[in-house]
């Protein structure tokens, strides 16, 4: 499950004002990963509070964040986003900018147990598929947007324990590849697909270690690196210190290399 989180602005304001707002809030206060962004009649716009690593609830957004509409939203479920939108009245075509975080890893002593797998990509790539898919068409029909994809560095290699993790982001990334082509096959302008590829991140999702410790990064500085770079314009980004030519290095080792040095990692983790 994701905190599905609306932030409104004044009607009226454009996709370059919001994202320059953005920016500037960035720079005082982290910002929650997950989050639909539209233009609606609103007279007051919401300060970014620190969100992540928190347990969020309804109650909390509407005493720390006026002007922010909350509503839980099952990514992995059919349909979900769309209800999610309807409870705080926003059709998805008004969606202006979209970023797309929902993810889990499960772990199993299974070699490939199917049921772990499943359900990595099911929350991991349908799940940031159907976020797409649920403001994809208002976009496109506009003809302006931005949709943020957060996918992994992990991608680039297998991982002991987690392989549905490694797979649904290595699929993903190939999935944003794609519709990035496509929309340019059909002469889609406007509508811009950014891949946020992380590192390490301290969160739940990683076991505390030496390397998480050494090489990992908090949600939070992920976070300002994530719109800061939307804010930019940029479409692929990259985070986590040596992380980016780590997972390089990894991926062009040979195949018999790589699984000792990840086993090896795995075993020290």
């Amino acid at each position: 499950p994701a905190l599905l989180i609306v932030y409104l602005t004044e009607e009226g304001t454009s996709l370059e004002e919001l994202l320059m707002q953005l920016r500037r809030e960035i720079q005082a206060s982290p910002i929650p990963l997950l989050a639909f962004t539209t233009h609606a009649a609103w007279k007051q716009t919401a300060p970014l509070h620190r969100l992540c690593n928190q347990v969020v609830t309804k109650e909390a957004l509407a005493r720390d964040l006026p002007g922010v509409i909350a509503a839980p939203a099952d990514v992995s479920v059919d349909g979900a986003l769309e209800a999610a939108l309807a409870a705080c009245g926003v059709p998805p075509g008004a969606i202006d900018l979209a970023i797309a975080n929902a993810g889990q890893k499960t772990r199993s002593a299974e070699l490939l147990d199917p049921r772990a797998i499943r359900a990595d990509l099911e929350t991991n790539l349908f799940g940031a598929l159907r976020t797409v898919r649920a403001v994809l068409p208002g976009m496109t029909s506009r003809r302006d947007g931005r949709i943020v994809v957060v996918s992994s560095l992990g991608r680039r290699h297998g991982m002991a324990a987690t392989p549905g993790y490694n797979a649904s982001k290595a699929a993903l990334t190939n999935a944003v590849d794609s519709l990035r082509i496509e929309l340019a096959a059909r002469g889609v302008q406007g509508v811009d697909v950014v891949l946020v590829e992380p590192g390490l991140i301290r969160t739940s999702l990683v076991p505390p270690s030496g390397i998480v410790e050494r090489l990992g990064e908090s949600p939070d500085a992920v976070a300002r690196r994530i719109l800061l770079a939307v804010a930019d314009g940029r479409l692929h980004v990259e985070t986590g210190r040596a992380m980016p030519w780590i997972a390089r290095a990894l991926e062009a080792l040979p195949p018999a290399w790589r699984a000792r040095v990840l086993a090896r990692m795995s075993r020290n983790a």
